[in-house]
């Protein structure tokens, strides 16, 4: 029983890794976006320091304040999810959490100039867990959306959604994008090293390599926590859902 639960915990531990370091290469691919979102802004603070050399112009001057406050806040909010996930309390809403995410998601550049993003916030509630686990789990299911709405054509939507009943706390993601054929056997995708791809189509190319890892990993990371994921279909909208018991 006890080299059991040894495994099971080593099991848990290697899920963590991974979800880090899929995490990492979500950060790291953002990072054409971040240099994108930041090198306009310095571009017009170049020509219009140009110009403030000619004439002294106040009009141009008050274009550096604001070219310099969109750069600031482009590297604040990496700063910020960077401090959220060193916290070693829980007390945050789903609402600073989501709020967080969606500023992050900016410098996705395939998310800001091809997705729309809705927050259905029913109630917010804290989060269930440490702010690092969490967003180890939601930014996968972020990732799996986003990947999945790459397949398809405009529009393309992406939903962060969170609630309570009586007995749970529920928070997924959804998106309309290429979701999973009726002869899929749903729980699939929680076995490790499965991958859905359209028929004929292929993503390595431009998203890295998929290893099939994510949603095992989501799995074991919630069962330490007694709760699940599941994968729904609903009105166009494939979701993943996350239950959490409360006490």
């Amino acid at each position: 029983m006890l080299k059991e639960s040894l495994e099971e915990k080593n099991k848990i531990n290697k899920c963590y890794e991974i979800l880090k370091l899929y995490y990492d290469a979500f950060k790291g691919d953002l990072l054409w976006g971040v240099i994108h979102n930041i090198s306009t802004p310095l571009q017009n603070i170049r020509f219009a320091l140009d110009f403030v050399k000619k004439d002294l112009d106040i009009t141009y001057l008050n274009l550096v304040e604001g070219e310099l406050s969109r750069v600031f806040d482009v590297l604040e909010d990496f700063k910020n999810i960077e401090i959220f996930l060193a916290e070693r309390h829980n007390n945050f809403t789903f609402e600073e959490v989501f709020a967080l995410i969606s500023k992050v998601l900016r410098s996705d550049l395939f998310f800001k100039h091809h997705v729309s993003l809705t927050i259905d916030m029913r109630e917010n509630p804290f989060l269930p867990f440490h702010p690092q686990e969490f967003v180890l789990i939601f930014i996968e299911l972020v990732r799996n959306a986003l990947t999945a709405l790459r397949f398809v054509d405009a529009p393309r939507e992406l939903i962060f959604s969170v609630w309570t009943d009586p007995s749970s706390l529920i928070f997924g993601v959804g998106d309309n994008g290429c979701g999973w054929s009726d002869e899929t056997e749903v729980m699939s995708f929680f076995e490790p090293g499965f991958r859905n791809w359209p028929e004929g189509k292929h993503l390595d190319y431009e998203v890295g390599i998929s290893l099939g890892m994510g949603l095992y990993c989501v799995k074991k990371l919630l069962e330490k926590h007694n709760s699940r994921v599941e994968l729904v279909r609903s009105k166009g909208i494939s979701w993943a859902y996350v239950n959490v018991p409360l006490e």
